[in-house]
């Protein structure tokens, strides 16, 4: 089986992540589906490594919160 992680995200850069994740699925699920359907699983994981890629983008100190705390409301007796 093969794995992916961040160690291994730095060895192939990120111009291969797209292929490397749609290989991986082309090769567990490829013969399911059609030229069509691949296509757009092709779509798709270029897209979540864009939108993986954004996220990544953002340095977080440690002490980052988010910039609303949602606090309950808790009725007082």
């Amino acid at each position: 089986m093969i794995t992916y992680n961040r160690k291994m995200k730095k060895k192939i850069g990120n111009n291969n992540e797209s292929k490397i994740l749609f290989d991986l699925i082309q090769n567990k699920y490829g013969n399911r589906l059609s030229s069509k359907e691949l296509d757009e699983v092709r779509k798709q994981v270029n897209s979540i490594v864009e939108t993986a890629k954004t996220l990544r983008s953002v340095n977080l100190e440690y002490d980052d919160e988010p910039f609303f705390v949602f606090t309950p409301y808790q009725k007082e007796e």
